[in-house]
């Protein structure tokens, strides 16, 4: 039998997944064809989501309420692993998500209170701070290939500041 919370889940999912439809150009992943395994795409995608989740929350208020309260849920078991594991990928996750859930607490309170509890590496914090702005201007792009080359450019850039100010932990890896 699925639950109240299952059932809201999985009609948020459907609804993102539709959006990314109506709102994401797949041609653009194509063209730029990150590597499926790099940072640059878990943050190409991470951004891209933020698009189209505040795109979608816009819109429609059952998604906007049906994903505030089952992510929430999801972002606090996220966390949890996150803290055990201590690596780049999770303390980039944990200050992705602190940062974004800031960006977007109109649209997802209840994401946002979640978020509030943990603690981000003050150092990825603060270069994520100073994309606050394009990560807004992201949030109204509706057409499918600007959005989706601006999400890109905007992750790019993050990671490239990421390197510079937080040392070894985000350097590429020798080839």
């Amino acid at each position: 039998m699925t639950t109240d919370i299952e059932l809201k889940e999985m009609m948020a999912s459907v609804d993102h997944e539709v959006a990314h439809d109506r709102y994401s150009s797949f041609v653009v992943l194509k063209e730029k064809s990150p590597d499926p395994r790099s940072l640059l795409l878990f943050t190409w995608n991470f951004l891209e989501d933020s698009r189209i989740n505040n795109i979608e929350a816009r819109e429609y208020q059952g998604f906007r309420e049906n994903w505030d309260e089952s992510s929430a849920i999801l972002i606090d078991k996220i966390f949890t692993r996150a803290k055990k594991e201590g690596t780049t990928v999770s303390k980039l996750t944990t200050s992705l998500l602190y940062w974004e859930s800031t960006v977007s607490a109109g649209a997802f309170p209840t994401i946002e209170l979640i978020t509030s509890k943990t603690k981000p590496n003050k150092k990825i914090l603060d270069v994520l701070n100073n994309f606050t702005d394009r990560l807004i201007s992201c949030h109204f792009i509706l057409d499918k290939r600007l959005g989706t080359e601006a999400t890109h450019s905007l992750a790019v850039d993050i990671l490239e500041k990421l390197q510079e100010e937080c040392a070894e932990e985000f350097k590429p890896k020798p080839k």
